[in-house]
């Protein structure tokens, strides 16, 4: 396949894309930018395995030359590992001008005893002159175990040129010749050598295995490569039959010789990578965002014999592994027509659908056509040129395959959404300190002290500074980590909109609407001709994402809804609408005239939908001419589980691992006044510590304007409408009795009483809650959602939670809680004038709500309303 050069539709997709490889190659040298391409992989990996290494200045000099003292450093490394080999202490000097002093004399003398280097002659080794590409691959085919003896037979250039290049199809890679090998070309051809198969059926390797003390670990060196399998075998065994060499050792200090001759080469373990660094690489996977890759894993035996080897590797400390992305023939952060897919790609070129993906902060398979839908089924033919790709904003790159001819889409679109809260944790014995930003839902960490290297694991990259509060583009996931870009604005008036470009004029000024960018809460962040003077989100592109004026000032939580008449002073007329008694986003109680259209329809105040929705949470705009609401139901309103949930003081959980709130929330709960049944006011909470406990009622909602799953307010209605109040007499169950009528010790009408009362049945009344039949004395028990009795081991009465023996009042909110220092949770709401009821030595005394404070009794009882939901009186039982 021909190689094709990389197309950019914006400059600034550098900035994007570099930072889209959370986990990449040769990223630590300060002359990154000079490394070659298709050799920066390589320069990553060698310097990860501290093979190769960069100056004290931290630059890399990839054009520099690589000298011959140098190569045998190489060469140590990757053929013991850098530990072993900087512990090398020769006792041999084999050339006169590398003496003991000289800086590279251990790894000199080590390569030229294992045979892998020669002398320039006269006794000198010349370990200052530049190496040549032939040197260096003739050395590398040495180290690899390959018998270059034919080189004593004609040119030896070409001799070491036809090994090399048939020795493993990687080596084409790199074209070598007699001029000096540069740094980053040798690191290519080492990394090359060092992954190259030593399983082939021209060379059969023996190694030897030296056990670490405790047998649990051990290290292979290469020892040659012989031609067939049998001379290999043969080798074995006159070697582990040899003096001082123990055949089957698994412990001490007793080695053994061993050959490959039935490992496969496509499990990557007949390496130097492997036997030496315990590293395979898998070059058909792909990263965590989809693009293919070629993965690096530290083999498990490794890991065991240096636990932390990975870390040290400045991997991923949790797998054990780095995945680099390769480069895409073409990227774009604009649409991509057919015709520029059809110049750069070639005619005969094909978008397979089959491992293409698109990201956003899940991976979603397929690749997004021009209408931004996704097609995970549909290859595209580019001749056809029926169809483009992507949009604004979206970065669209593109992948050969090793099908001829056919190409794979990667596409990843970032999520506008508000920086949620940012908290700097401590370190402890166990982990290290770090910043923690929560932004969409995302938990975003920076350490800035390690303790331990498998937890403590930076997973985000910022561009621009970030704080609590700002708006920002975030893409990435768990595994890739994230990446997070500070936000532009714009602010104006939108004045107009083009079709043609798809952008807003906003302020006087043109901008194109991105087409990529996810706003983290649907019902938001839109753009609209017809809006005020706001501000605007740009992403990386400058292209506009949506408002970020996200004030709730559109919404209205509706408690209840009546009709009323009004007189019209535009046509002067009496006008019947409907009126919606309704929290606004202040925490202000308003009573609202609704449009409904042309007839009253209280049943239905949502014109938009027919679910004949009169409580609930509404968004609205006002028609100018009436002054009157359209409400627009929000259907999927964010709303905590009603009557099994309950809001904790402290607790900032609202839905369980779905939304929160923090100190900013603000918690409106509706007062409601039972004598008059009528909604008094509302009471307010800010944040979740100082929130008062409370069983969540029916009627609840939760704003979350911009999806960061931070809830800005929260409405409960605790008390809905009231139904008709009943005659209740509480029976304490005192009583005398002539034979034929009992006369009971009751509470009426707020005093104390005797009345005969006469049981249906024929027994005794026991204590509790009546009403009486029409005046006759015939007693009627209050059902269970009437009469609600809070008593120490009454259990939990499945309307206002679990048993309550102490109450206290709180600015329209009745509270209890079962011990006297306990948690108080709202039972319900109530008015501060709802009378009390209280029995005691056979006299009952009368007061309000609101001057209870921790009130107890062994028996309470609360009579409630026909649906169970307002609390019209309550008896207190001394």
């Amino acid at each position: 396949m021909k190689k094709l050069t990389k197309t950019l539709s914006l400059v600034l997709v550098v900035a994007m894309v570099l930072s889209l490889c959370v986990i990449g190659a040769a990223a630590t040298f300060t002359d990154n930018s000079k490394v070659t391409t298709d050799y920066s992989e390589a320069v990553g990996i060698m310097t990860d395995l501290a093979v190769v290494k960069g100056y004290p200045d931290g630059s890399f000099k990839p054009a520099g030359t690589l000298t011959r003292a140098e190569a045998c450093v190489l060469m140590a490394n990757m053929t013991l590992g850098t530990a072993s080999a900087a512990a090398l202490a020769p006792t041999t000097v084999s050339f006169k001008d590398v003496p003991a002093s000289f800086w590279g004399y251990k790894y000199v003398e080590y390569c030229y005893q294992c045979g892998y280097i020669a002398g320039t002659g006269n006794g000198n080794f010349t370990p200052g002159a530049t190496l040549t590409g032939y040197q260096w691959a003739l050395m590398l085919m040495r180290i690899l175990g390959y018998d270059m003896t034919s080189l004593t037979t004609g040119n030896w250039q070409i001799n070491t040129a036809k090994v090399y290049y048939a020795a493993d199809t990687q080596f084409s890679k790199v074209a070598i010749s007699g001029a000096a090998v540069t740094r980053e070309t040798a690191s290519q051809m080492a990394y090359d050598a060092l992954f190259a198969s030593t399983n082939k059926t021209t060379g059969y390797p023996v190694y030897l295995r030296t056990y670490n003390a405790a047998g649990s670990a051990y290290t292979d060196t290469l020892i040659k490569t012989y031609s067939s399998l049998t001379d290999a075998a043969a080798a074995t065994t006159a070697l582990n039959n040899g003096a001082g060499y123990t055949a089957n050792a698994t412990a001490g200090a007793n080695v053994k010789y061993y050959y490959y001759g039935t490992e496969t080469t496509s499990s990557g373990t007949g390496t130097l990578a492997y036997t030496v660094f315990g590293v395979t690489k898998n070059e058909t996977a792909a990263d965590a965002y989809g693009r293919p890759a070629t993965a690096y894993t530290v083999a498990a035996y490794t890991a065991k014999k240096n636990a932390t080897v990975a870390a040290s590797y400045g991997w991923n400390a949790l797998t054990a592994s780095k995945t680099v992305a390769g480069a895409p023939v073409a990227t774009y952060t604009t649409a991509v027509s057919a015709s520029e897919l059809y110049k750069t790609l070639g005619y005969a070129a094909i978008i397979d659908a089959a491992g293409s993906k698109v990201t956003t902060t899940a991976p979603t398979p397929g690749y997004l056509k021009a209408d931004m839908t996704v097609d995970a089924t549909n290859n595209i033919t580019v001749s056809a040129k029926a169809v483009t790709l992507g949009g604004a904003g979206v970065v669209t790159e593109i992948y050969a395959t090793s099908t001829a001819n056919h190409y794979m889409v990667v596409q990843i679109r970032p999520t506008l959404a508000k920086v949620a809260s940012v908290s700097n944790v401590a370190a402890t014995a166990t982990a290290g300190a770090y910043t923690k930003y929560s932004i969409a839902g995302m938990d975003c960490r920076v350490y800035s002290t390690v303790v331990d290297k498998t937890q403590d694991i930076t997973n985000v990259t910022f561009s621009g500074t970030v704080a609590k509060g700002d708006f920002v583009m975030i893409y990435g996931n768990p595994t890739a980590g994230y990446t997070v870009n500070a936000v532009k604005t714009v602010s104006g008036a939108v004045t107009g909109y083009a079709s043609a470009t798809n952008s807003w004029t906003i302020g006087g000024t043109a901008y194109p609407q991105t087409t990529a960018a996810i706003f983290s809460s649907a019902a938001n962040g839109t753009i609209a001709a017809t809006a005020t003077s706001a501000t605007y989100a740009l992403d990386t592109y400058g292209n506009v994402v949506g408002s970020i004026d996200l004030g709730v000032t559109n919404y209205v939580f509706v408690l209840a809804v009546d009709s009323a008449s009004y007189l019209n002073t535009t046509t002067n007329k009496i006008t019947t609408t409907a009126v919606a008694t309704a929290i606004m986003t202040d925490g202000t109680l308003n009573t609202i005239k609704v449009y409904t259209g042309t007839t009253v329809n209280v049943g239905d105040i949502d014109t938009t939908t027919a679910n004949n929705q009169t409580v609930g949470l509404y968004t609205y705009k006002i028609n100018p001419t009436t002054g009157q609401y359209v409400l627009t139901y929000v259907s999927n309103q964010l709303k905590p589980t009603a009557n099994t949930g309950k809001i904790v003081k402290g607790d900032p959980t609202l839905i369980s691992n779905t939304l929160y709130a923090n100190s900013e929330t603000k918690y409106y709960v509706a007062t409601f006044n039972s004598a008059t049944t009528t909604y008094t006011g509302v009471t307010t909470f800010v944040g979740y510590a100082n929130v008062t406990s409370m069983n969540v009622p029916t009627n609840a909602a939760a704003i979350d304007v911009n999806g960061d799953g931070i809830a800005e307010v929260v409405f409960l209605d605790t008390t809905a409408a009231v139904g008709a109040t009943a005659n209740y007499v509480y029976v304490t169950g005192s009583y005398s009795s002539d034979g034929v009528t009992n006369t009971y010790d009751v509470i009426v009408n707020g005093t104390s009483d005797k009345m005969a009362l006469t049981n249906a049945g024929g027994t005794v009344l026991t204590p509790g809650l009546y009403t009486i039949s029409a005046g006759v004395g015939t007693p009627v028990t209050v059902t269970a959602d009437q009469a609600v009795v809070l008593a120490t081991g009454a259990g939990v009465d499945g309307k206002y939670g679990a048993t309550l023996k102490y109450f206290t009042y709180n600015n329209g909110l009745l509270s209890g809680c079962a011990t006297v220092d306990g948690t108080y949770s709202v039972a319900c709401g109530v008015a501060a004038s709802t009378p009390v009821y209280t029995f005691a030595n056979g006299a009952c005394t009368t007061s309000t709500a609101e001057a209870l404070s921790g009130t107890t009794g062994s028996v309470i009882v609360m009579a409630v309303n026909s649906t169970g939901t307002a609390v019209q009186a309550i008896y207190v039982v001394a």
